[in-house]
């Protein structure tokens, strides 16, 4: 919102690429020490079963396999 409430984009740019929007909200960004504490409570929920990770994990020993045949893309996440 620091450079204006309303953004004008063609209709043509969310639709040719993927579109992520990362904010912080008002007052910049979260310190170290918040943004820590959050990414461990999100490490957590997610170990829990309580929010769930749309991602395909991959050993490490698959990645050249993986990365010559994609999926359709869904993240991929190698794992020892």
């Amino acid at each position: 919102m620091s450079a204006g409430e309303v953004a004008g984009l063609p209709a043509m740019a969310l639709r040719k690429a993927p579109v992520q929007i990362f904010g912080s909200g008002t007052g910049g960004r979260a310190g170290l020490t918040e943004s820590a504490a959050a990414y461990e409570t999100l490490l957590k929920m997610a170990a829990a079963g309580e929010i769930t990770l749309d991602v395909d994990p991959v050993p490490l020993s698959g990645v050249e396999k993986a990365s010559a045949h994609p999926d359709g893309g869904r993240r991929l996440v190698f794992v020892p």
